[in-house]
């Protein structure tokens, strides 16, 4: 908390066009480093490594299927956004029906 304290003193202080002292400048220079460093060891993983970071891809269920569909359709302007509540509320009863 006092670090964020610090930072918005910091910040209030430049857009009113004052000058920071030493030790602020200091300060922010060390916390950039860390942003640094933290942004370099978290690369992110390519989209087929995070899919396959469990095991295997899970393959999408029936279910999945039917609203994603449903998504398709409302996207394309094939249905209205009441017919997506609609269905989507249908297709969810038929699927929890077959449980």
């Amino acid at each position: 908390m006092e670090e964020l304290s610090r930072l918005e003193a910091i910040k209030s202080g430049l857009e009113q066009g004052k000058q920071i002292s030493d030790s602020d400048k200091t300060y922010l220079k060390e916390k950039y480093g860390k942003l640094e460093e933290n942004k370099k060891n978290k690369i992110p993983k390519p989209d087929s490594e995070i899919a396959h970071t469990l095991g295997h891809a899970k393959k999408p269920s029936e279910i999945d299927k039917a609203l994603i569909n449903l998504i398709e359709q409302l996207a394309k302007g094939e249905i209205s956004p009441d017919q997506y509540d609609s269905l989507r509320k249908k297709t969810i009863e038929k699927y929890s029906d077959n449980k």
